[in-house]
């Protein structure tokens, strides 16, 4: 028998977000109504204390505003800066760095833009390369009053500019969503907000595999969907290797704004984001698009947990080549799409860079009956890749996409698929359309192979012209704590792909780690899976 052993609507987060100079410390549960012993009732954990700066004394690129906020009775109040294209200054009228330090909480009040590379054909040596470091532990609030057709208020990094998240586990960096009454921030530990802002947006110099833009000084560039209709920004180049700075241990909530029909940010929106920006131990709740969306590039990163998106959690299109292992996807209860979606080019299915992300030891987990319009993965136009010790589990969705391609809770195929896509050590485990999660009927719900055949053949190639294989004896549980798979599909040690090395386990998490040395312990922010 099959048995998920966890739902989303039965998760209950995991601590360790900073409030008020401390780390708020709240072990995950498996149910709302239990509380683990390791909690303290308090809710102040181990975090270092983080003394307040001095009002009035904000930081170069912010501004004053002379007010405090404290998070908790009895804890010291921080000075509130606002973060605005003001108080940084104009784009080509920027300071070259920018230092928010943790001492201050930061407000931001409308869409900011971090240098000037987001003009057409804007060079790598033309632009200014304006840098943003971020210290651990530092709260950045944005304005939710800023209307949707502006995009929100949000955090764009353009062509040619870096930004540093030096969070760490002790001292998470978060961007969320607070009103303000009379100039002061209104319930600053309430992250239960959802489409508030407009999250980080960062673009870079990487390909893309856009058409139409080419012929200019820059190739491969492309216009972003995610800005307003008054702002032009361009992103995209030819520099596999660009960068555009580090990001670890960052938590954003409360994101996700609908622009126009067809455009929209997401919780994070990387555009041409290339291998040589670090990316490890973020986490995006809360999204009313998407968790994270990656139009072309390259980049690479690790360690990702999406819970509460309202579309798809993972999004990625445009020739997006880059590696995601060890992701947490948490579908949401209340409404969700895809856990992941990968597409191509709808404009040419072969057009190149194709679309074909590594992704090893994912966990995509549904919820079940609680939220029946929720399917896993959809490769589609021309969707290529690698794909690793990933599992896809308590998906109720059933949808033909077409007269030729079937497809279950676990996973959907249309359009054409590239010739290199490539996957081992797979296991599905989703209802069909009359079936409920957990049922013993497993043939038709748990497949350890992929789609269509295609991989039945040593090399694990082949052709489209097959049926799923189903296998009468595998077993699948999911640890409602650490969400540590355990399964009797084997996961492979060499993989399918030179460019990506899959650790020997299925899922996101390794099951011989600690409970407390689990990956996202001890930092992200405690939501329900709603």
């Amino acid at each position: 028998m099959v048995t998920s052993g966890v739902k989303p609507s039965q998760y209950n987060g995991g601590g360790g977000y900073l409030q008020g100079g401390f780390v708020y410390n709240q072990d995950i549960h498996p149910l709302r109504a239990e509380i683990d012993s390791s909690f303290e009732e308090s809710g102040v954990g181990v975090g270092e204390v983080i003394e307040p700066g001095e009002v009035g004394n904000c930081p170069a690129g912010t501004s004053n505003t002379n007010n405090t906020v404290t998070f908790f009775e009895g804890t010291p109040a921080f000075p509130v800066c606002e973060l605005s294209q003001s108080s940084v200054g104009q784009p080509g009228d920027q300071p070259s760095e920018i230092n928010l330090t943790n001492g201050f909480v930061y407000y931001l009040t409308d869409p900011l833009r971090i240098g000037n590379g987001f003009t057409e054909n804007a060079t790598a040596d033309s632009v200014d390369n304006i840098t943003l470091n971020i210290e651990d532990g530092v709260q950045l609030f944005a304005d939710p009053s800023i209307s949707s057709a502006e995009g929100g208020a949000y955090l764009r990094i353009t062509r040619g500019s870096t930004i540093n998240v030096n969070g760490t586990r002790e001292r998470p960096v978060l961007m969320t969503a607070a009103r303000l009454s009379n100039g002061e921030i209104q319930d600053p530990t309430n992250f239960t907000d959802i489409g508030a802002w407009g999250g980080l947006v960062i673009d870079g110099y990487a390909p893309t595999n856009a058409q139409g833009l080419d012929g200019g000084a820059v190739p491969n560039e492309s216009i972003s969907e995610a800005a307003p209709s008054q702002q032009s920004n361009y992103f995209g180049g030819d520099d596999v290797d660009d960068s555009s700075g580090s990001i670890s241990y960052l938590v954003v909530g409360e994101t996700g704004v609908t622009i126009r029909p067809d455009s929209e940010v997401q919780g994070i929106t990387m555009e041409a984001v290339g291998a040589g920006t670090s990316i490890d131990h973020v986490q995006v709740f809360g999204s009313d698009d998407d968790g994270i969306e990656w139009f072309g590039g390259t980049v690479n990163q690790r360690y990702v947990m999406i819970n509460g998106a309202q579309d798809d959690s993972l999004d990625m299109d445009l020739g997006f080549s880059g590696t995601i292992q060890n992701a947490l996807v948490l579908q949401s209860t209340a409404r969700g799409n895809r856990t992941i979606e990968a597409d191509n080019n709808g404009d040419g299915f072969g057009l190149e860079p194709v679309t074909s992300p590594n992704i090893a030891n994912t966990l995509l987990l549904g919820a079940g009956s609680a939220q029946q319009g929720s399917t896993g993965m959809l490769g589609r136009e021309g969707f290529g890749g690698d794909l690793e010790n990933t599992v896809v589990t308590d998906l109720q969705s059933v949808t033909n996409r077409d007269s030729g391609t079937y497809s279950n809770g676990c996973f959907a195929l249309t359009d054409e698929v590239d010739a290199d896509l490539q996957a081992a050590g797979l296991a599905f485990y989703c209802v069909n359309s009359s079936g409920e999660p957990g049922e013993a009927d497993v043939d038709p719900n748990l497949y350890p192979v992929w789609y269509n055949g295609m991989f039945q053949e040593e090399d694990m190639s082949g052709d489209t012209s097959g049926g799923f294989r189903g296998e009468q004896d595998e077993s699948l549980t999911v640890d409602p704590v650490t969400f540590a798979v355990s399964t009797s599909v084997q996961p492979v040690d060499d993989g399918t792909s030179d460019d990506l090395q899959a650790e020997p386990y299925m899922g996101a998490v390794n099951p011989d780690d600690a409970r407390d040395d689990v990956w996202f312990r001890g930092w992200i922010v405690s939501v329900s899976g709603e």
